[in-house]
């Protein structure tokens, strides 16, 4: 009868404790909640904070481009110099041989060109006008024509069908 007593007490503490342990982890757990709830409170206040004295406008300037690969696999001929790509007198990249280019371009009209010599725009340089559309990639591939005298350079616009054939196999730059 005294061991019944005792183990009694026993398991009585050890309810005590047991139900002390579960009271203590749901505070704990109320705390936590709690703090995560005022950590995205203060993240929303600080983000809202950062933006305020930022218009629409700026935005839009951030997504208003177009997604634009220039592709280079031109051979033989040339592979020794890089290819200078303009877009409105503006340097936008060296393309070397077997390589591709991705370039974010504004959307609207402009004028691509592409030399051998030199980095700034020259005038009988051939300049071919694009339209390019907001959130639109296009691909161009690079095309060399050598004539005796002289020699051709010009991008052609392709399908994303025949770019991702090419850019499986060229590096990007």
């Amino acid at each position: 009868q005294f061991k019944n007593i005792y183990i009694s007490k026993f398991t009585y503490q050890n309810m005590e404790l047991q139900d002390a342990i579960q009271e203590r982890k749901s505070v704990r757990k109320f705390s936590n909640k709690k703090n995560k709830r005022s950590f995205l409170i203060l993240c929303g206040l600080i983000s809202n904070y950062i933006t305020q004295g930022q218009t629409d406008s700026t935005f839009t300037k951030i997504s208003s481009k177009s997604e634009v690969y220039l592709i280079r696999s031109t051979g033989w001929t040339g592979s020794g110099r890089d290819m200078k790509i303009f877009v409105d007198t503006t340097l936008v990249c060296d393309l070397s041989n077997y390589r591709y280019s991705i370039q974010n371009i504004p959307v609207g009209k402009h004028t691509i060109s592409i030399q051998i010599k030199g980095r700034k725009l020259k005038k009988r340089t051939k300049k071919k006008e694009f339209e390019f559309e907001h959130g639109k990639t296009y691909y161009f591939y690079t095309i060399k024509k050598s004539y005796p005298f002289w020699s051709d350079l010009y991008l052609q616009e392709i399908t994303e069908r025949a770019a991702r054939v090419e850019i499986k196999r060229l590096i990007e730059q």
